[in-house]
């Protein structure tokens, strides 16, 4: 039970202890009077007051709690410390939160892609390596198709070989023709495909020597070779009648890539009638000849007689060899009648020519 002091007695004043760790807004009975009955009260009571007590010195360090009185202690007390127990629980969760966030996110990223690369994996296992072997397949496939056979190879060789003989032949005897001197002119010129056989009329041997000089002039990477000399009479007049023979020692380069096309004997004898009158060659005849097999090609062959100037027979048969390397001239003979001199006229031109045809 507790006892009221009805009396105008003034209390005892408390002990300093309980001056400072009483709180100005909890009224506190004077220890002096016992108005308690139950020991368990006051117990209670001092252990509150103990607890008090061992609190107060971290709460007086605080500078600004010497400044107030003592009734402004006790809020400035409970509220900076609650306060300060918030920001701090929320300063250490807050990077927890963040840090949980940015894991999530990591994994979340991990595992995308994990689940990508096996999606991706069977298909590059699977399906990569047969659609390799497939176009691998699909582009080595034309290659034999493209690729010249052994045969092919061989007959295109050939008809190279045919082009350039045919031209570098035509060349050389045109050359000698156009060899000229005082005194000394060709009559028949004979040319095959290892040797020319040169016929001339001079009226002298000053004049002789004087077409050999000059033969070295024009074609210095040539031979003159005498066969013979005789004195001959030729429309009353005493003339010196002179074979030579020039031998072609040198090896022709064949020209690379595809030489030219085939041609039939029936499609010769066309085109033959056709350059002619186009070069203004008139055609004597044109037959073809006994044909015989030769490995992989047949030789057909054929024979003409053109008649024309020197520079018309030599550009038809130019214009023949060049786009039709199948033909290859056997024999290109070109001569006056009865010994006339080779100039500007009309001349006569026999030809032996033979044509390649593949056996199959």
């Amino acid at each position: 039970m507790v006892r009221f002091n009805m009396m105008n007695i003034p209390e005892e004043p408390s002990s300093p202890r309980k001056e400072e760790t009483s709180r100005p807004d909890q009224e506190s009975p004077p220890e002096g009077e016992e108005f308690f009955s139950l020991d368990d009260v006051e117990n209670l009571i001092q252990r509150k007051e103990t607890e008090e007590v061992q609190e107060m010195p971290e709460t007086e360090e605080e500078p600004r709690l010497e400044l107030g009185g003592p009734s402004e202690e006790s809020p400035s007390l409970d509220t900076p410390a609650e306060h300060l127990e918030d920001d701090t629980s929320f300063e250490s969760t807050f990077p927890k939160k963040r840090l949980l966030i940015i894991l999530g996110i990591f994994l979340a990223i991990v595992l995308g892609a994990f689940l990508v690369y096996w999606l991706i994996r069977p298909g590059e296992t699977d399906v990569m390596p047969p659609v390799a072997e497939q176009k691998a397949a699909s582009e080595e496939a034309p290659g034999p198709e493209e690729r010249p056979s052994q045969e092919d190879l061989l007959l295109q060789t050939q008809l190279a070989a045919n082009k350039a003989e045919n031209l570098f032949l035509l060349d050389i005897l045109q050359n000698i023709l156009n060899v000229r001197v005082d005194g000394a002119a060709p009559t028949l010129a004979v040319a095959t495909p290892g040797r020319i056989l040169l016929s001339l009329s001079a009226d002298s041997r000053n004049a002789i020597a004087g077409f050999r000089i000059r033969f070295k002039e024009v074609m210095p990477g040539m031979q003159l070779e005498l066969e013979s000399i005789e004195p001959k009479m030729v429309d009353g007049e005493n003339k010196l009648l002179v074979d030579f023979s020039v031998p072609l020692v040198t090896r022709v380069a064949a020209s690379q890539g595809n030489a030219g096309r085939w041609i039939t004997s029936r499609e010769l004898s066309s085109l033959f009638q056709q350059t002619a009158r186009q070069s203004g060659v008139r055609v004597g005849y044109f037959r073809k000849g006994t044909q015989e097999r030769q490995g992989m090609l047949r030789t057909v062959y054929h024979y003409a007689r053109v008649t024309g100037t020197p520079d018309q027979i030599l550009s038809f048969l130019k214009r023949l060899a060049q786009p039709y390397p199948s033909i290859k001239f056997l024999k290109v003979a070109i001569g006056s009648e009865n010994l006339q001199e080779i100039g500007n006229g009309r001349v006569t031109a026999r030809i032996t020519c033979s044509l390649l045809i593949p056996s199959s």
